[in-house]
């Protein structure tokens, strides 16, 4: 079985592709070209990169020419070009242009600026048009490899890791079954708890107008059952105007913010409206951490944080993250419980039954204590 950890392969970003500095200001390679066109192919890159029924992200050497030749569909350049990605790619391994990451900082930081929605009579299929939206996106690639390699006599851990962070998560991928299915346990143990169910069933009626089941059925039938004619478009959702929905336009706000590079906005809001009850997906993975990992954030800053009592906060932070962990205690039992449930010769521990009174204090030996006959595992 392959290793789905990821595997570290050189950005290519514009000097390095070029040979010479970039633009002053990137988005000025965008300037008359709509807004709406340039996310189209964008969402449309990033879901080629990992369609909604695969788990890993693609970044073999055949599958960065194929998008070259996407981008630069013009055979005397896509050959020039062609010859300056090669000359990066050694015996090991390829470097890459198009990554999740760049399609994802691209797309964010194009959905907050001024680049006009729609040109009149604008033409696509332009030699002009893809060079710069490729050469936009060796710009971006700049930003990106600028945080994975930082000047070392600016750079610090607390500045640096932040980013880091944020664009090392973007390569973990995630299973599109067993992720949304904790998402549905995370909301069942919330809706059970006695002092987050009245909060919760009111955070998920005004923001979605669902339940919990409801909204996790909703998240689960966006990625799974939406096709197109070619299944390389099925990042494109189409709605009926005249017909009320909820779901997409809550999913398909802009959040302000000047950070691009935390993504806050395509986390929050992994679609993008464009008018018409047409909407486009920018990465099916957000579309799911909605219901697990995103909602937790949300579900404190958007909803639990602005609540008082009494003109104070009704709800204390560290309370709540302590509710999570207990969750993933709860969740990880369930699991190990089901595991071991037919393994008679088994005698099995977790987390609140390796825990004992010595005076006042409460000691836990462990997390998790396994043994079958003389043999022991203790998890710490």
């Amino acid at each position: 079985m392959s290793s789905t950890l990821p595997s570290p392969q050189l950005i290519l970003d514009f000097e390095t592709f070029f040979g010479r500095s970039e633009p002053a200001e990137r988005l000025s390679l965008l300037r008359n070209l709509p807004k709406r066109e340039i996310i189209a192919e964008l969402a449309g890159l990033n879901y080629r990169l990992k369609p909604k029924d695969s788990v890993e992200y693609v970044s073999s050497y055949e599958q960065q020419e194929e998008e070259l030749k996407r981008f630069v569909p013009y055979r005397e350049l896509f050959l020039s070009y062609k010859r300056l990605f090669d000359a990066q790619t050694d015996r090991t391994s390829n470097p890459i242009i198009f990554t999740r990451a760049t399609c994802l900082f691209a797309i964010e930081e194009i959905v907050k600026s001024d680049l006009a929605d729609v040109e009149p009579n604008f033409v696509m299929n332009r030699q002009e048009v893809w060079g710069a939206i490729f050469k936009y996106l060796l710009c971006v690639n700049t930003v990106i490899a600028s945080i994975k390699n930082p000047d070392e006599e600016e750079a610090n851990f607390e500045s640096v890791n932040a980013k880091i962070l944020a664009l090392n998560e973007l390569l973990v991928p995630i299973d599109p079954i067993y992720f949304p299915y904790r998402g549905y346990k995370l909301l069942e143990y919330l809706h059970n708890s006695a002092e987050y169910k009245e909060e919760l069933t009111a955070c998920l009626a005004a923001t979605y107008g669902r339940t919990y089941e409801e909204l996790v059925h909703e998240v689960m039938s966006l990625y799974m059952a939406n096709r197109q004619s070619d299944t390389q478009f099925d990042f494109m959702y189409f709605t009926d105007p005249a017909k009320e929905s909820t779901m997409l336009p809550a999913l398909a706000k802009v959040f302000p913010g000047a950070d691009t590079i935390k993504l806050v906005s395509l986390r929050k809001y992994p679609f993008i409206g464009i008018g018409d009850g047409t909407f486009f997906l920018a990465d099916n993975a957000f579309l799911l951490e909605k219901i697990y990992s995103q909602f937790v954030h949300d579900f404190w800053f958007d909803w639990l944080k602005a609540i008082t009592h009494d003109g104070k906060p009704k709800f204390n932070i560290s309370n709540y993250r302590g509710k999570i962990g207990y969750f993933v205690e709860h969740y990880l039992r369930h699991w190990l419980t089901y595991m071991f449930a037919k393994k008679g010769s088994y005698r099995m521990l977790v987390f609140d039954e390796l825990k004992f009174q010595k005076g006042k204090n409460l000691i836990e030996l462990a997390d998790l204590y396994i043994r079958d006959g003389n043999r022991i595992l203790a998890v710490v």
